[in-house]
């Protein structure tokens, strides 16, 4: 591990600092070694900072995806690059913690930015049952009257 550790410096690609983070971690040194890429596109940086976050959800310490975060946030050339993060970081403690709402809805941005569309797929089917046992239901109706709205802004584009 400290051969890996040493090996890779900051003119490194990307990729590699996530090997350097990752080896840092598993060794338990301090994640504030890890070398800057030098580079002064900000574009880079940030996802530098992403990828980290990434690893650090997969390991369990979202005390330093956090700080990857808020990173991302002061460079923030890339907002969509920083949304992303957050949906990520999201859906990471919607699995730890109970479902609402607002976690599922940013569980469902997620997955449709990473293009995992099974979970939508399983809500669609739910959502049908729901249609076919409770039509009167306040989610169908709410359903189907965004099904009309949007209906209607499709047929005000052609």
């Amino acid at each position: 591990m400290h051969l890996v550790i040493s090996e890779i410096d900051s003119s490194a690609a990307t990729s590699l600092h996530a090997v350097t983070l990752l080896a840092l971690c598993l060794t338990g040194d301090k994640v504030a070694k890890v070398p800057s890429p030098v580079s002064t596109n900000g574009r880079e940086i940030q996802q530098l900072h992403a990828l980290n976050a990434q690893i650090f959800i997969k390991i369990h310490r979202s005390d330093y995806a956090e700080k990857q975060l808020k990173c991302m946030q002061q460079i923030d050339k890339d907002p969509a690059l920083t949304q992303h993060a957050k949906a990520g970081h999201r859906y990471y403690f919607a699995e730890k913690y109970p479902m609402t709402g607002k976690v599922l809805n940013g569980k469902a941005v997620f997955c449709m930015h990473v293009r995992s569309f099974e979970s939508l797929r399983l809500f669609l089917g739910l959502l049908n049952k729901l249609k076919l046992s409770h039509p009167d239901h306040v989610l169908v109706k709410g359903a189907a009257s965004l099904e009309e709205n949007f209906e209607r802004a499709l047929q005000a584009d052609a």
